[in-house]
């Protein structure tokens, strides 16, 4: 028996052709889910297909296994992402007998670290070399377009002080480092009443991005 184009049928194949290769006339004689004599039979799905041929008295039983293969490609994390510059995502490939490959860039691995913005697939490739391929994981890398920079004040007690920061996207400004407590929006700010030391911490928001500075002002 020959199958064409081989006994697996792979995620995207809708058949296979089982054929009886015979150098004498014969008697075919298929078993059930076929019938009849062809010399070939079309299968579109897995099993084990048997079937006898009958020549110069003698029979021969011959039975033949199609496979169906089970490859999937998935990426575990499907996206889109939105990092800012310096920062990264982790890319795994859905766990199974088969070898994965990434694109762009023909990276071999189960996982990818991406770190650039673009459109990433997974092909995956099984032991029958049947393959397939995910959909689409996109990634988009912003940076800050003008960084930040802060400056406070000096001042004497009492005076009003001005703090600045300068940068793209919108400032807040905070009375502590973690951002627990906002106090203004914009920039400059002035500020009235100081009477010590006092730091003032300002967050810059820009697309998805932010970072952190503070100012100080110095009665």
């Amino acid at each position: 028996l020959n199958v064409v184009p081989d006994n697996v049928l792979c995620l995207y194949e809708e058949d296979a052709l089982i054929q009886i290769v015979t150098s004498a006339p014969s008697t075919i004689v298929w078993a059930p889910p076929f019938s009849g004599n062809a010399l070939q039979q079309t299968v579109t799905e897995p099993g084990i297909y048997s079937v006898s041929s009958s020549a110069c008295g003698i029979t021969t039983e011959m039975s033949i296994t199609v496979i169906a293969s089970e490859v999937a490609a998935q990426v575990l994390e499907p996206g889109p992402f939105d990092l800012c510059e310096g920062e990264s995502v982790v890319l795994h490939a859905a766990p199974g007998p088969a070898v994965f490959i990434w694109q762009p860039g023909n990276v071999f691995a189960d996982s990818l670290v991406v770190t650039a913005s673009g459109e990433y697939v997974l092909e995956v490739v099984d032991g029958n070399g049947c393959a397939d391929t995910s959909t689409v994981v996109l990634v988009n890398v912003f940076d800050i377009a003008q960084p930040l920079t802060a400056m406070g004040d000096t001042i004497c007690a009492g005076e009003a002080a001005v703090i600045t920061a300068v940068g793209s996207g919108i400032m807040n400004w905070y009375s502590d480092a973690f951002a627990q407590d906002p106090l203004f929006s914009g920039s400059p700010i002035t500020v009235n009443g100081l009477t010590s030391d006092t730091v003032f911490y300002v967050a810059q928001t820009d697309g998805p991005c932010t970072s952190a500075l503070q100012a100080a002002v110095a009665p």
